[in-house]
């Protein structure tokens, strides 16, 4: 990828990134100013803006590589990075509830999600399956097909209109979709695995723990949004870790 579409990549991501981030803050405040109750959706708030932070920090310090590495997983991981700081769209239902502005219906709230879970997902397969891979065949086509997948299969799936008092549940994810998510997370992990086995190097060994923690991480954060306090402070520790430790390694193998 060249650089001029690194930074085009980086600029969208920021761009969302500051405007959910100007969300939780702008409802923040207005919950304070009226006394509203933030007790059910605070750690929501806090998850997601440290959430964001490490997507925008991991975007950054690919750009600031020396050059393009020389491996095909890292053009791709800017993908995944875009995909989930546009996940970032949960924090909207609470976001109206505070402040009685209605930016979007709850149904397209949910297909958002939807999209940006499964197009996550699907671009961490691609990293894991090109990691080896100096010159990804049919990069564009890869591109494109994940995000036209992504489309159809989040236009398909049925979402009930909760009300706006109801935020939680316009984004809580159906049993059969949620099992459908596991299995695309565990198979995410599984793509990995190849290289792994090819290559048992100390650097790749590294990077490879590093995807698969950052993986689960954010499998389990975004599967649900009633987790329990500590588990989503242990989730965040093991997220930034990983991510650390995967920026590390790959500004190591960059030429």
């Amino acid at each position: 990828m060249k650089k001029k579409y690194q930074y085009l990549l980086v600029i969208i991501q920021s761009i969302i990134s500051l405007f959910f981030i100007s969300l939780i803050i702008f409802s923040t405040i207005e919950a304070l100013r009226f006394n509203k109750d933030l007790s059910s959706i605070h750690s929501i708030f806090i998850s997601n803006i440290i959430q964001l932070i490490v997507y925008e920090y991991l975007a950054i310090q690919l750009c600031q590589m020396s050059e393009p590495r020389k491996w095909g997983d890292s053009p791709l991981f800017h993908y995944v990075l875009l995909a989930l700081s546009l996940d970032g769209i949960i924090v909207l239902p609470s976001f109206q509830k505070l402040t009685n502005i209605i930016l979007l219906s709850p149904i397209s709230i949910g297909k958002i999600h939807i999209f940006s879970l499964i197009s996550s997902l699907l671009f961490f397969i691609l990293c894991g399956l090109n990691q080896k891979r100096s010159n990804i065949k049919g990069y564009n086509q890869n591109v494109l097909f994940t995000l036209s997948f992504s489309l159809v299969i989040s236009s398909f799936i049925n979402i009930s209109s909760p009300t706006i008092s109801e935020p939680l549940k316009m984004i809580t994810l159906s049993p059969l979709f949620k099992s459908f998510y596991f299995f695309l997370s565990f198979f995410a992990i599984l793509s990995f695995i190849p290289s792994y086995l090819k290559d048992k190097t100390s650097h790749n060994k590294l990077k490879t723990y590093s995807y698969c923690f950052f993986i689960l991480s954010i499998a389990i954060l975004k599967s649900s949004l009633s987790l329990p306090i500590l588990l989503i402070f242990f989730l965040l520790i093991l997220l930034i870790t990983s991510s650390i430790t995967l920026i590390i390694n790959m500004k190591s193998y960059s030429i």
